[in-house]
């Protein structure tokens, strides 16, 4: 059976710190975001895509949307781990 749901580092003295985890998946959230920017930048046009058929500007920008939904799923999976390891610090 596969699990699907979120496993969470476990804060402990032994581990990582609680601070480290937290800057670390924020700069990976960070980082996400910054990409999330640079693909709404990208010169995205149907005189790019005409030239394969009616169909490929439409199918391009069906995909352009599931990679940047990808990209947003990552940041919010990012966000979940960094909160819980923020609650950890004091």
């Amino acid at each position: 059976m596969k699990n699907d749901k979120m496993i969470l580092p476990t804060i402990h003295l032994n581990g990582s710190s609680a601070k480290s985890l937290t800057d670390e998946y924020t700069q990976a959230r960070r980082a996400v975001h910054d990409a999330m920017n640079a693909m709404q930048k990208i010169d995205f046009n149907n005189r790019d895509y005409y030239p394969q058929g009616q169909m490929a500007w439409l199918d391009a920008v069906r995909q352009r949307q599931n990679l940047f939904n990808a990209l947003a799923h990552v940041a919010a999976e990012l966000h979940k781990i960094e909160a819980h390891c923020f609650s950890f610090i004091k």
